[in-house]
């Protein structure tokens, strides 16, 4: 056993952002159906901290199923078809569903909102649906333009040679920056 603390440090940090529990999400989301598959979605719900009634979840996985394998789904799309259903807006869910299907889409969190001074504006369900759409765009083009940031990329290829066995996106790792910066 390596008792080193550059060791002690990678495990802590891989413990810390869950990393193992990421990539079993990852490699299992095309072999198995996510409908139906309760070891993925406590997984899932572990991960992400889905807790929601079994109903709500149901929805969730069934819709989760029928589109893991269209990578030109849309957060609108997705956050649209989960208000219809369930009456709530879930931007956070919806985000994390999105970037489990397409890794370069940015993930919507309480702290990387905070860290990126966004909210969402409206007095109606309506009103705030349609401003959680815009706010999404806008976490998108933020963190875009964040990758262009030195600082930022120097970050990434850090992490990227620090964990190779991961292969994260660039805007994951972003993500977890943004949501460790708390």
């Amino acid at each position: 056993m390596d008792y080193s603390f550059t060791n002690f440090q990678k495990n802590a940090v891989i413990r810390f952002l869950a990393l193992d529990k990421y990539n079993y999400i990852k490699d299992n989301l095309y072999k198995c159906d996510i409908s139906n598959d309760t070891e993925f979605q406590t997984r899932f719900n572990a991960f992400y901290r889905v807790r929601r009634n079994d109903c709500w979840r149901k929805v969730f996985y069934d819709y989760f199923e029928s589109i893991k394998n269209r990578k030109n789904v849309t957060f609108e799309e997705i956050v649209g078809y989960m208000y219809k259903k369930t009456g709530n807006i879930e931007a956070s869910f919806c985000s994390k569903l999105l970037s489990t299907i397409n890794p370069d889409m940015p993930i919507w969190d309480q702290y990387v909102l905070s860290n990126l001074n966004l909210e969402v504006k409206g007095k109606t369900k309506e009103e705030k649906l349609k401003d959680t759409i815009v706010v999404y765009n806008k976490i998108i083009e933020i963190e875009n333009n964040k990758l262009k940031q030195k600082d930022i990329q120097q970050a990434i290829k850090d992490f990227k040679e620090y964990f190779p066995e991961y292969n994260l996106s660039d805007i994951k790792i972003l993500d977890y920056i943004l949501w460790n910066s708390r």
